[in-house]
């Protein structure tokens, strides 16, 4: 719920502004974005990549994947950005959960987290930080 109101109150066109003047920032997210493909290779079984690479449309069609997935799966950064468009910022939850997954890597996540603690969010986590998750919100 917060990272919603940090977007909602312009966190998002602020980070892409960084980006924009900071060529270390802005280098750094297009190399987070360029790791993605290799990130999900690893971690789909080795068949299913065959598969994705070499499937007519109605053969993944039929398995109820969309001929786009290979595309997706291979060609494109955290959350289906393109890879032509890596130094552009589409969604703080996402950067936030790959920077607390990989680390430094990301350099978005560290913006949201110094943003949601200059709201006073307690971003040090807890053991029941977790009941401020609503899943049944939408986005």
């Amino acid at each position: 719920r917060e990272v919603k109101k940090l977007e909602r109150a312009g966190s998002l066109v602020r980070a892409q502004e960084r980006i924009e003047n900071d060529p270390d920032l802005k280098s750094k997210l297009e190399t987070a974005h360029h790791s993605i493909p290799a990130l999900r290779a690893h971690m789909i079984p080795q068949e299913w990549i065959a598969k994705l690479r070499t499937a007519k449309p109605e053969e993944l069609e039929a398995v109820q994947l969309s001929p786009k997935a290979a595309m997706i799966v291979f060609e494109t950064g955290l959350i289906g950005i393109s890879l032509n468009k890596a130094a552009e910022v589409k969604c703080l939850h996402a950067h936030l959960g790959d920077y607390l997954m990989r680390g430094d890597i990301n350099p978005i996540g560290p913006l949201v987290v110094e943003d949601l603690a200059g709201q006073g969010v307690n971003v040090s986590g807890t053991d029941q930080c977790w009941k401020e998750c609503d899943v049944q919100e939408g986005p």
